[in-house]
């Protein structure tokens, strides 16, 4: 009896496993990553009051001005409609001083973010192929500034403790950045993103990031400088989806 029943119990097993291995896995039912590459545009509204320690070195307390560059960014989908993007971007602009055209300025920015993100699809039969997403995305960014043939003029970032003015000056800032766009499917792994549109905001403690003068006896208004700026990013690009 035990012998007919183990002879059993190994048949059905054998029939069970069988079947597991002849079974086609099932289609994934939504995309779990999105990896997004393209252009990017980020529009710096200036802070009016970055340098109000010193107002005779404010060089017009960071103007607001434009950034052209690159952005690439992947979400990870647990479900399929949260997830979780990390986001790295360059951008960059040249140009003349607007006060003193003979000195050429160089500023660059570069972000790295991390953060919550949530997309819908939409229903209709033409509207099925694009879907709506927002993410809300925190972390810091790394900005440059450089001034060129600066010469003997007040334009530089700071002064070393011999006095040789420093012609290039950087500083980390906190990031947030908030926003959301449309993605359109084109083929099954591939999708056009037309616009996406964040707003932006920094915050710094820039110790060695404020133009100074040789003329000013204390700068140690230096230490106590903190730059905030906000505005808005346009990107645009293609999407992979798997």
């Amino acid at each position: 009896m035990l012998k007919t029943l183990a002879i059993t119990i190994l048949f059905l097993c054998g029939v069970t496993l069988s079947l597991a291995q002849g079974q086609k896995p099932k289609t994934q039912s939504y995309d779990k990553f999105a990896v997004f590459g393209g252009y990017t545009y980020a529009r710096d509204n200036g802070d009016p009051n970055a340098f109000n320690e010193l107002q005779s070195n404010n060089y017009n307390d960071f103007s607001a001005y434009g950034l052209n560059g690159g952005r690439f960014a992947v979400t990870y989908y647990p479900t399929s409609h949260f997830g979780i993007t990390t986001d790295f971007s360059f951008t960059s602009k040249s140009g003349n001083v607007p006060d003193a055209t003979s000195i050429k300025e160089t500023s660059k920015l570069q972000d790295y973010l991390i953060g919550p993100s949530y997309r819908i699809q939409l229903k209709g039969n033409t509207l099925s192929k694009v879907t709506l997403f927002g993410e809300t995305l925190f972390g810091g960014s790394h900005v440059s500034v450089n001034f060129a043939n600066s010469g003997s003029t007040s334009y530089y970032c700071t002064e070393t403790s011999s006095g040789t003015p420093v012609a290039t000056c950087s500083s980390y800032a906190s990031a947030v950045v908030a926003g959301g766009g449309a993605d359109i499917r084109v083929t099954r792994h591939l999708s056009v993103r037309p616009f996406q549109m964040d707003y932006w905001t920094h915050q710094s403690k820039l110790s060695d990031f404020a133009p100074a003068q040789t003329t000013e006896d204390d700068n140690s208004w230096e230490q106590h400088v903190k730059w905030s700026a906000n505005g808005f990013r346009y990107s645009a690009g293609a999407v992979f989806n798997f």
